[in-house]
This record gives structure tokens, sequence and C-alpha cells, in this order.
């Protein structure tokens, strides 16, 4: 670690379901940066209780730790990549995060813009025909939208799921697939898929090894992170499973979302087919500029070396374990 040097930030995020502010740091060695941004609302331990890790052999690390340390072992991320990435104008596909609360105008500006896939959770309480799912209904005819629902577990079990399933079949055709309907429980999971459910995968594989998501596994994508999960750990199970994969950053600092653009990239160097992924989104509020925008319904490097020069004049220090 005598090489490494660290500066903290603080994140606000607004929504209508979340109003929180993360604690992250951003890890620096060279010409290569990476981003450890836990969320503890969700489980993971506090941002000091991971640095604190760093006094113990690997072996005892999270997986949070140990994959933000990781992109320092890929030596072709770094900022001169980056900066081929913006001149080569290298664009991947994204869908775009949206509330229920969302405008018709702000759909119809994000459908001008090329996007076709739409993020949105999806709760018990819901009108089918109220909020952005109206408008939804209204545009489906004139264009080809896929929605991509996020659960994140909230249905306490299959029938209330399956209640509020089957008042949106006025959309069963649009939606691409229900991140988590329920707790994960392979034989509810299973009677979803029975029903019609297209399943994804999220919050399970923060848990769940590769070899445990194999082709019977009850869900047709699989939601994965770069920045949480160690994608050579799960080269195989891509290849062989079946799953259909979508990348998606868990709102990281934009260079967490670097790292995530970089990541697909490589993977389609080799071969593996990635769906439209989730790498734009407007939620996150910070001091940062984000040099990944809109373009033609994906996102692309831009002002990138402004970017850089934010970064560089941020409060860098020699990390220490002593500082923690």
């Amino acid at each position: 670690m005598d090489d490494l040097e660290s500066t903290h930030y603080s994140a606000k995020f607004y929504g209508a379901s979340l109003d929180e502010t993360l604690h992250g740091v951003l890890l620096r060695r060279g010409r290569q940066i990476s981003c450890l941004q836990p969320w503890p609302q969700l489980g993971d331990p506090s941002l000091n209780d991971l640095l604190k890790q760093l006094q113990a052999p690997p072996s005892e690390w999270h997986p949070l730790l140990k994959n933000a340390l990781a992109v320092f072992e890929d030596p072709s991320f770094s900022v001169t990549s980056l900066h081929e990435y913006e001149r080569a104008e290298l664009s991947l596909p994204s869908h775009v995060l949206v509330s229920y609360e969302s405008r018709r105008d702000e759909i119809i500006s994000f459908l001008e813009q090329g996007f076709r896939e739409f993020k949105i959770k999806f709760r018990p309480h819901f009108d089918p025909h109220g909020g952005v799912f109206a408008h939804f209904q209204e545009l489906k005819n004139s264009f080809p939208i896929r929605l991509r629902l996020d659960s994140n577990s909230t249905f306490p079990s299959a029938e209330s799921f399956l209640k509020q399933w089957h008042r949106f079949s006025g959309l069963h055709k649009e939606i691409e697939f229900v991140e988590d309907p329920v707790a994960l429980d392979l034989l509810t999971w299973k009677r979803l898929q029975d029903e019609g459910v297209s399943i994804a995968a999220d919050r399970p594989l923060h848990f769940l090894s590769p070899r445990e998501v194999d082709a019977d596994f009850p869900c047709r994508f699989l939601v994965m992170k770069p920045i949480r999960h160690r994608l050579e750990d799960w080269d195989s199970t891509l290849r062989s499973s079946g799953k259909k994969l979508v990348f998606t950053t868990a709102l990281d600092h934009p260079w967490g979302q670097l790292w995530a653009f970089h990541s697909i990239h490589q993977l389609r160097l080799k071969g593996i087919v990635c769906e439209t992924s989730g790498l734009f989104t407007e939620t996150l509020q910070s001091s940062a500029l984000n040099p990944l925008v809109a373009s033609h319904g994906g996102v692309q490097l831009r002002g990138l070396s402004s970017f850089l020069e934010q970064t560089e004049r941020l409060p860098w220090s020699k990390f220490s374990l002593l500082q923690i």
C-alpha cells in the first residue's frame, strides 16, 4: 500500500425512493484510479470497516474491497486507455433510469435521443395507468419501448407480486424483465417464470457463487456490477449458463462508472455478448463532472480532460491505515 494515494468523498442521491448520502474513497496508483463506495443501507460494511480490513490477510477482505483493488491489476485500464476511448468515440448502449413521477416530456426527450430501454422501480401501489406507466401505455405504439422493472424484493410473496403483475398485462410485451421480484427462493422464482415472468437476478448475485448460477437457475438475466463482481470468476458461467448479461453500476462515483464502461468493452472484445447496460444515470449529484454522457441511446466519453483536471485538484494524500 506504500504507493497508494486516497481522497474521500460524499455523494448525495435524490429520487422518488432514494434520498441518501453515501461515503466513498477514491484510490490512486500511478495513472489508475478506483473507487470504494459501499451501501451500508443494503447490508455492506461501512467504509471505515472496509478499510480496516486492509490490516487482515486478503483472503478475509470483503468482495467490494477486493474488487476495488483488483482495478490496479488490469494494466489496460488507465488514463491513457480512457483518452483512447474518447478519441475513438466509443459508445456503449445503455438504458435510462426513470421514476414513477417522470413527466411525459422527459420520456419523449429520452426517446428522441435514441434510448429505448427504461429502468423503473416496480412497487405494489403503482397504477398501470398512472404516473410514468401512462406515458408508456400511450407511446408503446409509436416507439419500440422496452421496460426493465426493479422490484428490489419488495413484494412479500409470489401471490402479491402476481396480483400486481396481472394488472400490468397491457405492458407485458414491453417488459423485458423484472429484477428480484421477491426475495430469492428457487421454487418461488421458478413458479413466477412458469407464470410468464422474465426474471433478472441482481442482489442474489452479491452472495451466490458462480457455480450456483447454472443453466437451471430460475432467471433469464444476470445483472452484474463490475465494481462488485470479479468478472474473471464468472467467465465460465457467463459462457455456459445461457443467461443474458446486463451490466449496471450501483450509482457509483464517475470513476466507478468508468471502470464499468471499460469492463463492458473488454468483455465485448472477448466475444461475451452483453445486453444493453445501465451506465447512464442523472441521479448522482456530486461535485464531480461525469465524462459519461448520453449519445444516441448509449453513453460515451466526452470532456475527459476537464474531468481529469478536476480529479487532479482533489485533496489527495498518501494512503495510511493510521488515518482510518
